[in-house]
């Protein structure tokens, strides 16, 4: 059965601005992504929770929106748990469960800043089935 879950991502995403980047580069349109302090998903069987960020599920013709929610510091992924696992991963392209690609691609682009704060240059790109941080001095 279908419902929604708090997907435990890898690093703690604190970020929104980057949130919303890391989506972005899984092929989510600017124009799909909503920020706000009161939007609610809507899910399969009218299930609904509140959420910070929102992408429609028109994006990717799943059981229900998707989205994070700001808790204690950091930015938690919201997903119907068979989206994640299908309509999500084929609508992205993406090997495996959707919120794990969210995750790297965050994770990509904190160590891009990172390193450029350092005086290095950088590229994130995909790689198969990874995200790579390739830098330069």
């Amino acid at each position: 059965m279908s419902t929604y879950v708090k997907m435990k991502t890898g690093p703690k995403m604190t970020n929104r601005d980057m949130v919303v980047e890391a989506l972005k580069r899984t092929g989510v349109p600017a124009e799909e992504i909503q920020v706000g302090d009161d939007l609610q998903l809507s899910g399969y069987q009218g299930a609904s929770r509140a959420a910070h960020i929102l992408v429609s599920k028109r994006f990717h013709n799943g059981y229900g929106d998707f989205g994070f929610v700001a808790e204690e510091g950091a930015y938690t992924m919201i997903v119907d748990d068979l989206d994640d696992k299908r309509s999500l991963s084929r609508r992205t392209g993406c090997a495996g469960q959707y919120s794990g690609y969210v995750s790297q691609w965050y994770t990509a682009l904190e160590a891009q800043r990172v390193l450029r704060l350092d005086g290095f240059s950088t590229e994130v790109k995909k790689e198969a089935d990874k995200v790579v941080v390739m830098a330069m001095r």
